[in-house]
């Protein structure tokens, strides 16, 4: 190796020359030690899928068997996995996620060294800026010296390929400036991609979000219900018909509350109405809890359109036929 000052050779492994004190550094037509833009944006894209896929698919498998309200509990942990994913990986021996890694590149600090696990989370954090940016954080990758974008700026990192060494970037040249098509697949990365997922997350967390505030109004209705349901169940031996059933022959008050407008009994069967502060979708609504005996006059609560039980006879033929509430806002018990 030769001092591209003064011409001194030097020993391979060098970092300053030994006549001048000029950094040695790569000597022209040596690769640069920091990783490309292509490489880096299909690092970035390879995280970003397997961080969204973590996250869509046991959102979407929650939601789909109808606990809404677990798809929210996952946000927490949402959050700490793709912190964990990130900082435990970029403070590892491999120094990058899987998607650095399958590109051969890693995570450093300014002078090449491996990063810890806090320094990586300062990372990780720091691209939320980037992001803030609409992306242009990202372009400062064009714009910098030794290609860091504004995280890497504001961590104090640099991303290189696998075989770089601190000497290597003593003096480094800059790596050739990449074609605009670069620019342009890293802006459709951060941008239309981002964005795709932030609208995809959106699209189920919404109406997930929605169900789940639905389907909280509803129960307050099977609470309500709780005292009807006892005194028809103590009234079933003494009745001689389901007619002889109703809130004034068991002397039930009129029940009402923030999201029902009225509980009344109706031969035997309870009619729940919502109403009051429910949301607009429920008003008028009725969801119907159906009585059914058994040959020893046992009564088990057919609740909306769930099937009666083998050997039990309901108050009405058919009941699922008088709930008007949609299946999806009601408990699971209640789907049939």
């Amino acid at each position: 190796m030769f001092c591209r000052s003064c011409g001194t050779e030097a020993s391979g492994n060098a970092v300053f020359c030994a006549r001048c004190g000029a950094p040695m550094g790569a000597m022209p037509g040596q690769p640069s030690p920091y990783a490309s833009a292509p490489r880096r944006l299909a690092a970035y894209l390879i995280d970003y899928f397997i961080v969204a896929f973590a996250v869509i698919l046991p959102w979407f498998l929650v939601v789909a068997i109808g606990r809404s309200a677990g798809a929210f509990l996952l946000l927490p942990l949402i959050f700490v996995g793709a912190w964990l994913y990130h900082a435990l990986l970029v403070s590892s021996r491999h120094q990058g996620t899987l998607g650095k890694i399958a590109l051969d590149i890693k995570v450093t600090d300014e002078a090449g060294r491996p990063i810890d696990f806090w320094h990586a989370t300062g990372r990780l954090f720091a691209m939320m800026l980037s992001g803030f940016t609409m992306g242009l954080g990202y372009l400062m990758y064009f714009m910098t010296e030794r290609h860091q974008t504004l995280h890497d700026k504001v961590a104090g990192t640099l991303v290189l390929v696998k075989s770089a060494t601190p000497e290597h970037m003593v003096g480094s040249p800059r790596t050739s400036r990449d074609s605009g098509w670069v620019v342009a697949a890293v802006i459709l990365g951060v941008g239309f991609f981002g964005v795709a997922i932030l609208g995809i997350l959106a699209a189920i967390a919404i109406p997930a979000y929605q169900d789940y505030t639905l389907r909280a109004q509803v129960v307050e209705g099977l609470v309500l219900a709780g005292p009807a349901k006892a005194a028809v169940t103590d009234a079933v031996p003494k009745a001689a018909q389901w007619a002889q059933l109703s809130s004034e022959s068991l002397r039930l008050a009129p029940v009402s509350g923030k999201y029902v407008a009225r509980l009344q009994v109706l031969s035997g069967a309870i009619v729940i109405t919502y109403g009051g502060q429910a949301n607009r979708q429920l008003l008028g609504k009725d969801l119907v809890l159906m009585p059914a005996i058994d040959s020893e006059r046992h009564v088990v609560w057919v609740c909306a359109f769930a099937p009666v039980p083998a050997g039990y006879e309901p108050a009405f033929p058919n009941p699922m036929q008088y709930t008007t509430l949609p299946r999806k806002w009601l408990p699971t018990e209640c789907r049939g």
